[in-house]
């Protein structure tokens, strides 16, 4: 059994982030692939919010190493502002030299083979560069999502920093994975000098962990029809200010109302604002914004749901949100508001087959999908995608995936 020492922010206890799914399942699984899992990870005070309850999903028996570290928002500023250069290259910017010192402790105990550092929080992969710089293991960067693409970061002085990490990232990583085949594009046309090989793709997926077999039926003459959101709504990446004033002239003509339609934004991490929104347009008798419940609790909403919200605009045309694949194993309708262009349009309409797919930032196209929904709902004749995805979609065979990979990484050796 070889050992991966894995440095991810985005751990419980924290409560804000679904991304902790994704090294959660790479940990359950990799031990059955030859690896032993050590989670390099922040204390609970580091984390702005926290949820103890998602404890409960970290596998029994795991090795977690926890650093300790300032939220510079929260612990340094004055007023609620500090300079910019106090963040860089985040908030956590503490908390990855703290993820240094304890990862130097963890290489002395457990000498692994290899390192693992994943984003969004690029304090993470900063610590891991230096460890990698200091110990020589072969270091991989599971980034996910593309740290800089078209319109993101949006401000200046973010972007330049994170322009900056990624060079360093992709020069001295042995392999640089993403989830998606838009965001490898990206790289392997960024980067022409490096080889293909630098860049991977392991896609997110189902976890094992996840029931799926009963969720088969749908419920008849349904009234009112609930549509769920789950999960964050950041702007503009899931903007929903289309999907309200679509909802808004459905209702003034009298095709939608409280009776028949019941629309449930959960967590969305911005619940004041489209609280506001929401009632500027009357329609708060059918859409409303409900706080953070545990991710079981939010698993059984989703399945209790006659239809699931998926919204991706143009500024993640690279991206699949994780909870397309949670969505998957609900066996529910899924209705797909999303950039006509991005990989997730490609995946839920071309691969999935799914019918009820629009545009986000275009209301007129949104009501039309609604009214389709509705209609087969009322008839009883919702497309749900076919059970035969859920094991094309496997976590376990994405850890099998990265567990070929830490075994081709280590036996090499450091690249560079």
């Amino acid at each position: 059994m070889r050992t991966a020492l894995m440095l991810a922010f985005h751990f419980p206890p924290f409560a804000q982030s679904s991304g902790s799914i994704r090294t959660i399942s790479f940990v359950r699984h990799l031990s059955a692939n030859g690896w032993k899992p050590i989670v390099l990870t922040a204390r609970e005070a580091v984390y702005p919010d926290v949820d103890q309850r998602s404890l409960a999903m970290v596998p029994a028996g795991s090795d977690i190493v926890r650093a300790p570290g300032l939220d510079i928002a929260r612990h340094l500023a004055i007023a609620g502002r500090y300079p910019n250069w106090l963040a860089t290259p985040d908030r956590w910017n503490t908390w990855a030299a703290c993820a240094f010192l304890r990862g130097l402790a963890c290489i002395r105990r457990y000498r692994p083979h290899v390192l693992w550092a994943t984003f969004p929080i690029a304090s993470a992969l900063a610590a891991a560069m230096a460890l990698r710089r200091f110990s020589h293991i072969p270091l991989i960067l599971d980034l996910r999502d593309p740290l800089v693409y078209e319109g993101w970061p949006n401000d200046r002085w973010t972007r330049r920093s994170y322009s900056r990490i990624e060079r360093r990232a992709v020069a001295v990583a042995a392999a640089v994975v993403v989830t998606t085949p838009g965001a490898r594009r990206l790289y392997v046309e960024r980067y022409p000098n490096l080889p293909l090989s630098r860049f991977r793709l392991i896609a997110n997926g189902i976890d094992d962990a996840m029931p799926t077999s009963e969720l088969n039926a749908l419920r008849a003459q349904p009234a009112p029809l609930l549509l769920v959101h789950s999960g964050l709504m950041e702007i503009p990446d899931r903007d929903p200010s289309a999907l309200f004033e679509a909802i808004a002239k459905l209702r003034e003509r009298g095709e939608v109302s409280p009776e028949t339609l019941r629309v449930v934004l959960r967590a969305s991490g911005r619940d004041a604002a489209y609280r506001r929104q929401i009632a500027e347009l009357k329609i708060d008798g059918i859409v409303r914004v409900e706080g953070r419940v545990s991710h079981p609790e939010a698993l059984e909403e989703m399945r209790r749901a006659d239809g699931l919200l998926l919204l991706q605009g143009a500024q993640c045309g690279r991206q699949i949100p994780a909870k397309a694949y949670e969505y998957l194993a609900c066996r529910r309708p899924i209705i797909g508001l999303l950039d006509p262009a991005g990989d997730t349009h490609e995946l839920i309409s071309k691969q999935w087959q799914i019918p009820y797919v629009g545009a986000m930032d275009s209301a007129p196209e949104i009501a039309e999908v609604l009214r389709k929904f509705i209609g087969d709902c009322r008839a009883q004749q919702a497309f749900v995608p076919a059970a035969s995805l859920l094991d094309q979609h496997s976590r376990a065979a994405g850890a099998r995936q990265l567990a070929q990979l830490f075994d081709e990484v280590s036996n090499r050796g450091a690249d560079v």
